[in-house]
């Protein structure tokens, strides 16, 4: 009994899968091989050592395995710690096989049961001494982006918006009107669409901050739950005009197989977006990105853990404070990232891919000048035309390219300020978390708990 209560409180402490007593094997387990595997990566063997334990070695066997073990561990250096059980008294060298013998010359520890815990933490702190306690190299949550490939994104949805563009502007005539009046039409809704953009997020960004820091604390299906009324009528909204120009129009029937495809498409996409977010939700330890949301999420649950949860106060077991020092470190990281990140230049920050909406800005930019080079060539290689549509040609472009540079960097501007506000956030989770994961004084615990 005593034995497999210092075999739990050492799996606690260091962890189940770090702690092995020969004598608590699954069904089915070879024994001896077994051993051997446990044997050949241990760092400290624990021999508990009982009254009668000398007589044993005299009995008859094929193989006293317990011998074994100890010859073993001394054979190839692995620390070898006795602990003397209740009243038990240390062996005499002649007392015991040569190849053990020199158990008598190590330092003794005790196991008594009226002073068990102050034994067991006492033996705990002496094999402390011995392993490393970050031998293996802790649970990595960070999650590694990729190289973004930004231009081949910008190339490849601006070739998609471009062919939507011409089929939902499409205008009947000399084939260089296909393309110029689509581009046309679509730079005028950039230009509508950026305005409104550049002018709703700097006037709206400390609400958007406020917002964005009562958010984080919830995880996606909390936050979706409080505001599903928005993409809910968002949807209700885009199906009443779709279904209605669908009606007016006349939609021809490959039109109609076209929506479908890309409704389609969009739901799947939205689906396979939305279980890679909540599942991070609940998942321990927890993904720590550069995004917001993220990481703020894991400080809030890590911080959770060491105030609320028992087993996680000072001092705690070994996984836990790996743990623990693991997702403190990640968030020290995605600070230093972050604080590299609000230093970039524009190109190197569009380079980057940092923001979404720009890639799309871009995109949208660039399937605008595909579809005037498109009409250009109509033009150039087809029928001749009047002067007017290449002054539409130029037009179009240099508004385009007003309306999408106001866009860039205006979001470029604003990440940036977002950056920062997130540098000092990290700040404050760090000076928080740093106490309670390094400090054992219980004073100072205390006043970081408060």
């Amino acid at each position: 009994m005593s034995v497999k209560a210092l075999a739990e409180r050492l799996a606690q402490h260091f962890g189940d899968d770090e702690v092995f007593i020969d004598n608590g094997m699954p069904s089915g387990e070879r024994y001896p091989q077994k051993i051997k595997e446990r044997l050949h990566g241990c760092e400290v063997l624990v021999s508990v050592i009982h009254n009668d334990w000398v007589s044993t070695f005299g009995a008859p066997r094929k193989r006293d395995w317990v011998q074994y073990e100890i010859a073993t561990a001394f054979r190839r250096r692995i620390t070898v710690i006795p602990v003397l059980l209740e009243d038990a008294t240390a062996p005499a060298w002649d007392q015991l096989p040569p190849d053990i013998a020199d158990i008598t010359l190590l330092q003794y520890a005790h196991l008594r049961s009226g002073e068990f815990r102050s034994d067991v933490d006492q033996l705990v702190r002496r094999i402390e001494h011995h392993v490393d306690l970050y031998d293996d190299p802790p649970p990595d949550t960070t999650v590694k982006a990729g190289p973004k490939r930004t231009g081949w994104r910008i190339a490849a949805l601006a070739v998609l918006l471009s062919f939507l563009t011409a089929i939902v502007f499409y205008e009947a005539g000399p084939l260089w009107r296909m393309f110029a009046f689509p581009a046309f039409g679509s730079a005028v809704i950039l230009a509508l669409a950026s305005s409104a953009t550049v002018i709703l997020t700097w006037s709206l960004r400390r609400l958007g901050a406020r917002w964005e820091q009562r958010a984080g604390i919830r995880t996606h299906r909390e936050a979706l739950s409080r505001t599903w009324i928005q993409p809910a009528l968002l949807i209700v909204l885009c199906a009443f005009f779709v279904s209605r120009a669908m009606a007016e129009g006349g939609w021809q029937e490959w039109e109609r197989w076209i929506l479908i495809v890309t409704v389609l498409l969009a739901a799947a996409y939205l689906h396979r977006w939305w279980r890679l977010i909540t599942a991070g939700d609940n998942a321990w330890p927890p993904p720590v990105t550069t995004d917001h949301w993220v990481f703020r999420r894991a400080a809030l649950r890590l911080h959770d853990k060491l105030t609320t949860e028992k087993e996680w106060r000072y001092p705690r077991s070994r996984t836990a404070q790996r743990q623990a020092v693991s997702l403190y470190l990640d968030l020290a990281q995605v600070r230093k990232d972050l604080t590299a990140r609000a230093t970039l230049s524009i190109t190197a920050w569009i380079r980057g891919g940092y923001n979404g909406q720009t890639t799309f800005y871009l995109s949208w930019f660039t399937s605008i000048v595909l579809l005037d080079l498109l009409s250009v060539a109509a033009l150039v290689f087809g029928e001749p035309g009047p002067g007017f549509p290449l002054r539409l040609f130029v037009v179009t472009v240099a508004g385009a390219a007003l309306f999408t540079t106001a866009m860039v960097t205006t979001y470029f501007l604003f990440d940036r300020y977002r950056v920062r506000s997130w540098i000092d956030e990290l700040t404050d989770w760090q000076r928080k978390l740093g106490p309670l994961i390094f400090c054992a004084d219980e004073r100072a615990l205390e006043k970081a708990r408060q």
